[in-house]
């Protein structure tokens, strides 16, 4: 940790990250209602519309294994971490974990049709908390995506 960051996390500094954290967490809270709930206006191309092509997801899904499951989940998380860094923070160069770390840090477990995209037991005392993305394994939908603390 180098001496800005040190300083941030000293005093006042650390009320301001705590304070940052909460607000990261109510956006994630936020983006996070499913599109059906919160009124979304998505709607397919009308030639889309009027092949009358019913989607047919293969028997095992769109997401058949943990692998790629833990790559969607990257695809959705690092965006919403990166933008919310930059927000914070004066490196705006900082692009999040790469997605070959992410794949090996992360986990995934499918129980009835969703997968659950986690990381493995923080150890006692780390600050932050744990990430959970949620994932249809049918159709590959974001169902949630919580940040603890």
């Amino acid at each position: 940790m180098n001496t800005q960051e040190s300083e941030r996390w000293n005093g006042n500094g650390l009320m301001r990250a705590m304070l940052r954290l909460a607000e990261l967490l109510a956006t994630v809270v936020l983006l996070s209602v499913s599109p059906a709930l919160a009124g979304g206006t998505e709607r397919l191309p009308d030639w889309v519309v009027k092949l009358n092509h019913p989607f047919q997801p293969p028997p095992q899904g769109v997401v058949p294994d943990a692998k790629t499951a833990i790559g969607i989940a990257y695809h959705v998380w690092c965006p919403m971490i990166v933008a919310a860094h930059a927000r914070y923070h004066d490196a705006g160069d900082w692009k999040g974990p790469t997605e070959q770390d992410w794949q090996a840090h992360m986990v995934a477990h499918l129980d009835h049709g969703v997968w659950t995209v986690t990381e493995p037991d923080l150890p006692v005392g780390t600050v932050g908390g744990a990430i959970f993305v949620f994932i249809a394994q049918k159709d590959g939908r974001i169902l949630h995506i919580i940040l603890t603390q």
